[in-house]
């Protein structure tokens, strides 16, 4: 090929031939510079002359460098100042060094040579992942929409009981008010596909709700579509710029644009990671947190009003791939492709792939002298009764003839060269299968390449075996050339014309609706729920307090009636009535009789309360130090059982806290929980049984300490071997709880009796005395009084109720 320099004038063609005399007797200089792969097109490599230490004359010409060799597939080109750049997208797997010859007019040798290294980006080129395809989408110009369609929805509890539901759909850029805007980042060089996207938290609302997430512990969330083992999976990341020992945000840093890291005004980053292996639209739901600290929230943009979130019943992601306009890539289709020759675009990240006979990352450098280029390239917009463009390309070739050879035999020749293109018109399946184009050079060279035709696919909106019959498809469905409308989901029939049944949903229909208590919707399987029904599937009543549809209304119930979930309708106790048990039973004219007995019940109470008071068997509700509390109870203890308990009893038996490994809790009783646990004592670790307080109060700590106490003295007593028996020698203490619950084996097949916490000292408690006719059996003394009391108690109001009743 002949290259036009007639625009550089007499200076190019002087040192031109200056350097033809000269250059057969100058040694050439030869330089290393690096360049990266991934380098855009437009970036400054080297200033030639500054790098070589070489002065341009005053008046140079118009382009004073030129490059003569060794850039084959034009990746490289030299402005009027020298300076190489990069002219075409780089590929370190196609050429990954260049050896440039670049004349340089009034240079006294003529050339100099230079040494381009690429290097290998890791990570470059983006893969084209054909699991991850994205449609194509018909339109252009700015208005461009998402990657991908985005409809969530979730259901949250507020503080007073009010249940919200909120749904959020992603179609449009305009869409989502984010500053600044989410950056993506993908990964296809795997069998599936997955997308990065970070969006840095800066709105003050947005910022208090990051902060108490924070500070619950509640860093991530994961949502599964499908069984937690599959490979969909969509994981929302919470990540604090100031937490250095979080190993997420080395690669949130590496990822991210460095002004985000550099603000400190901004504290917290969302990361939101998707791995799908599927094109269709999916629904990820997530796996919530069982309790979440109160989250302030505003519902409505721009209002003052808040909200405290308190439970989440649950969230829920449907994940659409929904494609870009042609030559468009990108989370919001915004970076332009660079893949030429007919190649395909990716829509995640820009991969081209290219058709036979080009390669490069833009599809842009050619393999063989030969290749066939179709117009349109993409055999999903090629059909019957269409029309298809086949141009042979030619390189590097003195080509004399062009010759098509068609499916059936026949041949075609083209004598000229610009015109070696054909046109198939109204496709039908007959036109299918391979055409070759040969070339006859100069030299008496033949080269061919060939590319297949499989068209089986109709026009839009029509289907049959010669596509003669309209779909007439309604509600969004698409049109098979065999199938007829494939209706969308939520839809069936011949034309999809009619809803899902209802109980069913999804593409088809075949999916059934898990709701308890309302409607699923046919589209996506949602739940509508019913008046006093919240949850996913319907499932949860409304919180006490709250009826109605979504549990909005506030039940009006009084004195402790209790309030229907459904209807609010109120359901009173035994002393009101009325609709919202407003009224009392007693009126006003209520004889004296009734009131007598009831004034003296409850002045008995009060005296047998001051009783119980006096001797300590009740205490007032004040708050106790607990040391304090732990160490009075403990002398009780003493005083009580001091007769079985040897001296030094608590520091022998004492374990540091530190030695106990809490594990799985087995067993829970009133006042205190079992859990199985490590012990370490000086022989090694040995698994125990450990109880621990329910509740710190003084009654609490009184029942641990006695059980301790008499577990040491039964222990502890100098003529029990316990080695030799399993039965516990009248040490005074009744067990009062002996069940085989109770009852421990030991690795010898020895039984024990275990469980301690109801057992008492029957002679120093005095709480028990020796039945008539029974020996030294005991019977609970007090337990029979203060039981008869309270019986005597209850009788006596219930009779003066009835006749007062009945005297009405």
């Amino acid at each position: 090929m002949a290259a036009d320099h007639s625009g550089l004038g007499l200076p190019y063609i002087c040192g031109f031939l200056v350097a033809c005399l000269v250059g057969c007797y100058c040694s050439e200089e030869e330089k290393t510079v690096p360049v990266s792969e991934n380098a855009d097109v437009g970036t400054a490599v080297v200033n030639i002359p500054l790098h070589f230490g070489i002065t341009l004359p005053a008046e140079k010409a118009e382009l004073p460098c030129l490059i003569v060799d060794g850039d084959q597939y034009g990746r490289f080109a030299v402005n009027e100042n020298c300076t190489l750049h990069v002219s075409n997208p780089l590929d370190y797997l196609v050429q990954s060094e260049y050896v440039l010859k670049v004349l340089i007019l009034g240079h006294l040798d003529g050339e100099v040579k230079l040494r381009l290294q690429v290097i290998d980006v890791q990570g470059y080129p983006p893969v084209y992942n054909a699991t991850c395809e994205t449609p194509v989408v018909k339109q252009t110009g700015e208005d461009r929409g998402w990657l991908l369609k985005v409809d969530g929805k979730a259901e949250a509890v507020t503080s007073d009981g009010d249940v919200l539901s909120s749904t959020v759909r992603l179609t449009d850029p305009k869409d989502l008010h984010l500053h600044p805007r989410p950056h993506l980042i993908v990964n296809t060089d795997n069998g599936d596909c997955r997308a990065d996207v970070f969006w840095a938290v800066f709105y003050g609302n947005d910022e208090v709700a990051a902060e108490q997430l924070w500070s619950a512990e509640i860093h991530s969330l994961s949502c599964f579509s499908g069984p937690s083992s599959d490979q969909n999976i969509v994981v929302v990341n919470l990540i604090n710029k100031q937490a250095d020992y979080d190993p997420r945000l080395s690669y949130v840093q590496d990822n991210v644009p460095n002004d985000w890291m550099m603000n400190k005004f901004q504290e917290f980053i969302v990361y939101l990671s998707l791995t799908t292996s599927s094109r269709n639209q999916r629904r990820f739901v997530c796996q919530l947190p069982e309790t979440i600290p109160p989250i302030r929230i505003r519902p409505v943009s721009g209002s003052d009003l808040t909200v405290d979130i308190v439970a989440i019943n649950y969230f829920w992601i449907d994940i659409k791939p929904t494609g870009c306009p042609p030559g468009r890539y990108g989370f919001a289709c915004q970076n332009v492709c660079i893949c030429k020759h007919g190649a395909y675009c990716h829509a995640f990240n820009g991969a081209c792939k290219c058709q036979r006979r080009w390669t490069g990352v833009a599809c842009d450098i050619s393999k063989d002298v030969i290749s066939i280029v179709a117009t349109p390239s993409d055999p999903r917009d090629l059909y019957i009764s269409g029309n298809v463009t086949l141009r042979c390309k030619v390189y590097d070739v003195d080509v004399v003839t062009t010759s098509w050879i068609f499916p059936n035999g026949s041949t075609k020749m083209v004598t000229d060269t610009d015109d070696n293109e054909i046109m198939i018109t109204d496709i039908k399946t007959t036109d299918n299968g391979p055409y070759t184009c040969q070339v006859n050079d100069s030299r008496g060279e033949v080269f061919k390449t060939d590319i297949v035709l499989d068209v089986d696919s109709c026009a839009p909106g029509r289907t049959g075996e010669h596509c003669e019959t309209v779909c007439g498809c309604l509600h969004g469905a698409s049109c098979d050339r065999w199938a007829g409308c494939v209706c969308p989901a939520g839809w069936t029939g011949p034309v999809c014309q009619s809803a899902c049944p209802q109980g069913t949903y999804g593409y088809g229909c075949n999916k059934t609706c898990d709701s308890e208590n309302g409607v699923c919707l046919p589209r996506d399987g949602s739940c509508n729920c019913t008046e006093g029904w919240v949850g996913l599937d319907c499932s949860k009543p409304c919180l006490p307090g709250r009826y109605g549809w979504s549990c909005h209304q506030i039940c009006t119930c009084r004195n402790n009636a209790t309030c229907h979930h459904v209807d609010g309708t109120c359901k009173c106790s035994a002393a009101w009535t009325g609709p919202t048990c407003e009224v009392s039973v007693f009126r006003n004219d209520a004889p004296l009789t009734f009131l007598v007995p009831l004034i003296s019940v409850v002045v008995f109470v009060l005296i047998m309360l001051v009783v119980l008071y006096k001797k300590r068997r009740i205490t007032c509700c004040v708050r106790e130090d607990k040391e304090e509390t732990r160490r009075l109870e403990l002398k009780r203890l003493e005083e009580d059982i001091k007769e079985d308990l040897q001296p030094g009893w608590l520091r022998r038996w004492e374990r540091k806290s530190n030695h106990l490994s809490p594990g799985p809790m087995i067993g829970m009783g009133m006042f205190g929980y079992v859990r199985k646990s490590q012990l370490r004592t000086p022989v090694g670790e040995v698994t125990v049984a450990a109880k621990s307080v329910r509740t710190e109060d003084t009654q609490c700590y009184r029942d641990f300490c006695r059980e301790a106490a008499i577990l040491v003295a039964i222990h502890e007593e100098k003529d029990h071997k316990t080695s030799e028996s399993n039965i516990i020698q009248r040490l005074r203490i009744t067990h009062r709880d002996v069940a085989a619950r109770n009852v421990l084996i030991t690795r010898g097949d020895v039984a024990k009796l275990a469980d301690f916490g109801l057992a008492r000292d029957v002679y120093t408690n005095t709480q028990y005395v020796a039945a008539n006719g029974q020996g030294n059996v005991p019977v609970p003394l007090k337990w029979m009084v203060y039981t008869c009391m309270f019986v005597y108690i209850f009788a006596f109001v219930y009779v003066c109720f009835i006749v007062s009743y009945e005297s009405w």
